[in-house]
This record gives structure tokens, C-alpha cells and sequence, in this order.
């Protein structure tokens, strides 16, 4: 007996459940087995969570899943595949261009024959990575799912969420940083350009560290084939993860960047080098010490002379004492030519940064003088194993890994006013790659399941990692997704209207009812910083609904009325928080010269919060929900179902894949190693 491709459809969905049912029995997958048990105990609940037996499952469904995992282990084997050749391409073409560069110093261009090789095969193995991306539903869940779990890691060890806008632009600095570019960040206050920095710096170091080690281990092994190469490379590379990750002192030292804030009161000795007056020791001694032996000295004089001294008047015997004491202090400091005070020099961070070969970031750069800035140009201009100036020290090598990275905000933003920066020089600014680092996208319009391309909403990406658990399941109150999904919306909103790129759907109406001339707002931006803030207040409906989370840690903290009037309207009447059903006034426009509401100006009654039932959406819905809907099923079970039944199907297959979407993939790349290297594994096809 054989099915049809739509019945197969509806087996589909039957494993779906069945996989959702499974993450939401391990709710709390991250507390100790002793803890659990506790918790059981004392709330009285020792029910045991129902499981998935092998007789309640079909024909069916036992064959849908060996489907599904024998093209879970396709994609990830093909990917493995893709990803190794990706690795020694880039390996290559980064010793081919630094063999050209130390060639012919002074090149503006590595383009050759070979270099146009090896970079038009990455573009291929690229090409074919999203093209398995597409090639089935496990292989769509399986890859969209490892990039939202990478950047549930980066969050939680406190660095950038990477978004599909964020990674170009981090690829684009990294390429220039070999190069020896230097960059100056700039943007509106909160969208993250500090943090940006400091990413692609580390990124910088290890990349380099790497480079530098996998490049010793090929010279001693001319022999090693490509898989061989990707290994020891992955390899190397993971040791400094790791070391990122743990704080590692001995990795830290090599990967983190120097960093400085920058400010009016900047002088070159902030930059450089200190120089300070210090009062030395001599002969191993501290001044208090030779104090000592100089007294001492002058009272064994003074006791040895005591007869002679006795027949001495009072002025006369003083008159002898003060000579004999300057006598003897001469002596003593004629002895020892080495008392007084020196200058000590002090190197600072931009001159540590050249010497060593790392990346300095400058924070709020145009906060400091122009006249100090220029300073810098000579450094800026020259590039690596060359002499760059150094005002009042001479010439200093620049070694390879030297980048300087500026951030900080334009001055002449008609909307955003910027106290204390400065007009950056033109020719300064000329010896920096300009690069415009804006807030993330998210489209304003409809509901969260109503998105053609989900995947561009990246401030809604961002919300939802900060708040997933790290296996990529979602566990909320619910009809809380809608109201996460209408915070990135506002957000976007107050984005836009403060950094001047408004729409016209973003004006709200005045105290008279006409429309406003121009949305405007001051101080106020819901940034992801302050994002942040409010999931940090909300956790997740444990005392608060979203609404009072929002205007505990962001709206009645509003410095200027007006920016607060505009953002409770467009929350209120735009996105639906602070309904009149829960209690909340009708929020209308206040008129000029109004003063801030507080929390009784727009409350009917007291506030009281009664917590809903959580709902656990599985990391293949989270995916859905993020990225779009997995492509339609192009391959079915071909099989004899009757005879299927005979075969003996072990459960553990729906956990085997779920442990690919939701744990680590360590034992699968060790079996994919061993299973390449027999070349059981599929290979990639091109």
C-alpha cells in the first residue's frame, strides 16, 4: 500500500506536533535534575510527563521520520562539506594577497588571475549554501536554526545579535581592517556602534592569531588535504572562542582591543605617551631611607663632639650643628649622583595599538579637538611594516593588526542635537572609511503572522533572542508574541521620527485634532539599549503585563513632554497597549507647554496583574515565525507501509532530531568526519 503526496502532507504536520509536545514537556530543560525534583516536592506536583510510545506511533509517522532525519543528515553533511572548502579558500586567498602586498609595497590592488579564482568559487560555495538552505524542510529548519542559536550565545556573553544587515556590514569592515583601513562609525545615539566596534575588533584579532597559527601548521604539513586543513583550523579557531567566551587572560590579551573615550579635555599625551616627574630611588633605596642615614649620620657627629660643642654658646653651637649637617648631606650627595627626580614616560593606548599590532576603538571620537585629531595623520595614512610620526617621540613601526575605529555622531543633524562634538576636520576625515551604522530594520505595518518577508524584520529578530532559550524554543505568556512583535514596531517608530526619516503614517494628531506639521521627538528613542530595559522590567509576565513594563522603564522616564505625548499616542492608538479595558484612560494629545503624565493621569483604576499560562512555541516554530515558512516538501516516503511495519523504528528519532535543532552538534561532526573520510557522506553537488 502506497500513500499519496498530500496524505503525506498531513503525516507532516503530525510529526510537527509531536516534536512541539516534546519541547514543551522539558520546560525547564535548564534546572538541575536535584533541583527539579525539589521543586516538585514542595509544590506537591510529582505527576511524570506523559511520553511518546512506539506503539502509538504509525506506519505513518515512523516512516515520515526516517525521512526527516536521513535529510537532516544530508544537510548538515553537505554543509560541513561547503563550509570546509569555504575555509581553505579563504585560507589561500589570504596568504596569496599578503604575498602580493609584501611583494610590491605599496600596491593598491591584489586583483590576479588567481585571486579572481579562488574568490569566484567562495561566491559559488555561498550560492550553494543558500540554495540547501532551500532544498528541504529540515534542511531550512536545521541552518536558519543554528544562526538564531549563534546569536542567542552572543547575547548572553553580552556581545551584537547578528542580523542579516549587521553581518554585511561587519564583513565589509573586516575585509578593509586587513587591508590596514581605518574607520570612523557613526549613527544615532543607542544603535549600537560601540558594540559593533568592539565585535569586529575581536573578530579582527582572532581571525589574525588564527590565520598566523593554521599558517605554521600547513608549512609543517605540505601534505594535509582539505578536510585535514579544516579541522586543524576549526580547531585553532575554537580555542580562541573558547577563550573569548570564559575570559581566557592569556586569549584576551591577544584578541581585545584598546579602548578610549574621547573628550574636550583630550591632550597628546592621552593619545601617546604621559610624560611625569617621578622621584627616584638610588642605590635600591627610597628617600625616606637615605633621609634616615643622612640624620643618623648627623647625630654620631654630634655625639662624638660633644665636649667641644659643650663649650660653645647657644648661637655659636647652633651656627656649628647647621654646618656640620650641610657638610655632611654634600658628602652624601656627591656620593650617591644618582638623587633627584626623572621623567618617566608613560605609553598609551594609540602607541601600545601601533607597537603591538592591535585595534584601538575611539569612542565619541568627535568629542575631541580637531587639533588633536590631526595629529593623527601620518598614522593614519601609512599602512603596514611602515614608519609612521609619532608628535614628540619620532618613528615607530606599524605592525600588522594596527586599526583605528572612531565612533561617534555627526555634527548638523537638524533633528538630533549632539552637545559637546566637534566639526570634524575634512582632511581628517578623508584618511577614514565613512561607514553609517543606522537602526535596525522592522517593518511597521500589520501583524506579526500577517509578514511577507519576515526574515527583514531584524529589530523583532533581536527582541526574540534576548528572550528564547538556547536550544531556539520561545516559552511566553500567552498572546504575548503579538505584543513583542508591536514593541519592535513602536520602536521603530520612535526610531525613525528621532533620527528624521519619518512617514507619513507616523504623524499623530494635536490637541485640536489637526494633524501635527512634523512628528518630532527631542530626547527620547525606544533604542535597543532601551529595549532592553523594558524586557528586562516585563521578565516575561512575571509581575507586569507589557504595557506597565513599557512605561515603567521607558515612557515615564520621558524628559520632555512633547516626546512623551507623541510615544504613549503611537503605543496607544497605533500598536494597542494601554487599553481601556485594562484600566487605561483614552490617551489623547495634550496641548502645548502640558506638563509629563504620571501613572495616575492615565490610569482609571489601580493597577493589578493577573499572570497567564505560558505557551512554548518549538524551535521549528520560532524559525517559522522568524525567517518565513520552510520550503513545501518536494520528496516523500517511497516505501510499502505494510511491509514498513515489520521494521523495528526506535523512538529516540524524534529526540536525535530535535537534538539537531535544539543542542549541540559536537558527536554529529565527529560522525561526519569519520563517515567523510569513508565517504559514506554525501557529497556536495555542483
Amino acid at each position: 500500500m502506497k500513500m499519496e503526496n498530500k496524505d503525506w502532507g498531513l503525516v507532516d504536520e503530525r510529526v510537527n506536533k509531536l516534536e512541539s509536545r516534546r519541547v514543551g514537556e522539558t520546560l525547564n530543560m535548564n534546572i538541575s535534575e536535584s533541583l527539579r525534583n525539589r521543586l516538585k516536592r514542595f509544590s506537591g506536583n510529582s505527576e511524570k510527563a506523559e511520553n511518546i510510545r512506539l506503539e502509538n506511533l504509525s506506519g505513518e509517522i515512523r516512516a515520515m521520520i526516517e525521512l526527516r532525519w536521513k535529510n537532516l543528515v544530508d544537510s548538515f553533511c553537505k554543509y560541513r562539506d561547503i563550509e570546509d572548502r569555504i575555509i581553505v579558500d579563504e585560507i589561500l586567498l589570504q596568504q596569496l594577497i599578503g604575498e602580493i602586498m609584501d611583494k610590491n609595497r605599496g600596491v593598491i590592488s591584489t586583483r590576479c588571475p588567481e585571486t579572481d579564482r579562488i574568490v569566484d568559487e567562495i561566491k559559488e560555495f555561498i550560492q550553494a549554501e543558500k540554495d540547501l538552505k532551500e532544498s528541504s524542510p529540515e534542511a531550512y529548519i536545521y541552518l536558519n536554526l543554528s544562526d538564531f542559536k549563534e546569536n542567542i550565545k552572543r547575547v548572553r556573553r553580552g556581545s551584537l545579535a547578528e542580523t542579516s544587515s549587521v553581518k554585511l556590514v561587519k564583513e565589509d569592515i573586516l575585509e578593509k581592517m586587513k587591508l590596514g583601513k581605518h574607520f570612523f562609525i557613526h549613527g544615532h545615539l543607542g544603535g549600537g556602534k560601540s558594540d559593533l566596534a568592539i565585535d569586529v575588533s575581536i573578530e579582527r584579532m582572532i581571525d589574525l592569531h588564527v590565520g598566523r597559527e593554521i599558517g605554521e601548521w600547513m608549512d609543517n604539513n605540505p601534505q594535509a588535504s582539505e578536510k585535514e586543513i579544516a579541522r586543524e583550523y576549526r580547531k585553532i579557531k575554537n580555542k580562541y572562542e573558547k577563550g573569548v567566551k570564559e575570559g581566557d587572560s592569556e586569549i584576551m590579551d591577544k584578541v581585545r582591543p584598546y579602548v578610549i573615550s574621547g573628550s574636550k579635555d583630550f591632550s597628546l599625551q592621552d593619545l601617546y605617551v604621559e610624560k611625569t616627574l617621578t622621584l627616584v630611588k638610588f642605590n635600591g633605596k627610597t628617600l625616606s631611607e637615605h633621609n634616615k642615614i643622612v640624620e643618623d649620620e648627623c647625630k654620631k657627629w654630634e655625639k662624638e663632639n660633644a665636649e667641644s660643642l659643650s663649650r660653645l654658646n647657644v648661637d655659636q653651637r647652633r651656627e656649628r650643628i647647621m654646618d656640620e649637617r650641610k657638610r655632611i648631606l654634600d658628602l652624601y650627595i656627591m656620593k650617591n649622583q644618582g638623587f633627584g627626580t626623572e621623567v618617566r614616560k608613560v605609553t598609551k593606548e594609540l602607541k601600545k595599538a601601533i607597537e603591538e599590532g592591535k585595534t584601538i576603538i575611539i569612542d565619541e571620537a568627535n568629542a575631541i579637538p580637531p587639533t588633536l585629531l590631526i595629529s593623527m595623520n601620518d598614522i593614519l595614512s601609512k599602512g603596514y611594516k611602515k614608519n609612521a610620526y609619532i608628535p614628540g617621540e619620532g618613528p615607530v613601526e606599524i605592525k600588522e593588526g594596527f586599526n583605528v575605529i572612531m565612533t561617534g555622531n555627526l555634527r548638523g543633524s537638524s533633528i538630533a542635537d549632539y552637545f559637546g562634538i566637534e566639526e570634524m576636520n575634512p582632511a581628517f576625515l578623508s584618511r577614514l572609511e565613512k561607514i553609517s551604522y543606522d537602526y535596525l530594520y522592522q517593518n511597521k505595518a500589520g501583524n506579526v503572522y500577517e509578514q511577507e518577508k519576515p526574515e527583514e524584520n531584524e529589530l523583532f529578530q533581536v527582541i526574540l533572542t534576548f528572550l528564547a532559550e538556547k536550544d531556539g524554543s520561545l516559552i511566553l505568556p500567552q498572546g504575548s508574541l503579538e505584543k513583542l512583535f508591536q514593541l519592535a514596531q513602536l520602536a521603530k517608530v520612535t526610531q525613525d521620527v528621532f533620527s528624521g526619516r519619518w512617514e507619513e503614517s507616523d504623524f499623530s494628531p494635536t490637541a485640536s485634532g489637526d494633524r501635527a506639521i512634523e512628528p518630532r521627538l527631542d530626547k527620547s528613542v525606544l533604542s535597543i539599549r532601551n529595549i532592553i530595559n523594558v524586557l528586562q522590567e516585563w521578565n516575561k509576565g512575571q509581575k507586569n503585563d507589557l504595557d506597565m513594563a513599557l512605561w515603567k522603564s521607558f515612557i515615564s522616564g520621558a524628559t520632555v513632554p512633547s516626546d512623551q505625548d507623541y510615544i504613549l499616542s503611537q503605543a496607544a492608538n497605533r500598536f494597542g497597549f494601554f487599553s481601556q479595558e485594562r484600566g487605561w484612560r483614552e490617551i489623547k494629545p495634550l496641548g502645548v507647554n502640558a506638563p509629563l503624565r504620571t501613572l495616575d493621569d492615565i490610569r482609571t483604576k489601580k493597577y493589578e496583574y493577573n499572570r497567564l499560562e505560558n505557551h512554548c512555541f518549538s524551535p521549528r516554530e520560532v524559525v517559522e515565525i522568524l525567517y518565513g515558512k520552510a520550503p513545501e516538501r518536494i520528496n516523500f516516503p517511497d516505501i510499502d507501509l505494510d511491509a514498513f511495519k515489520e521494521r523495528e523504528i526506535d523512538i529516540k528519532r524524534i529526540a536525535e532530531i530535535e537534538e539537531f535543532e535544539r543542542g549541540d552538534l559536537k558527536k554529529y561532526e565527529k560522525a561526519y568526519d569519520v563517515a567523510n573520510s569513508k565517504e559514506e557522506c554525501p557529497p556536495l553537488n555542483r
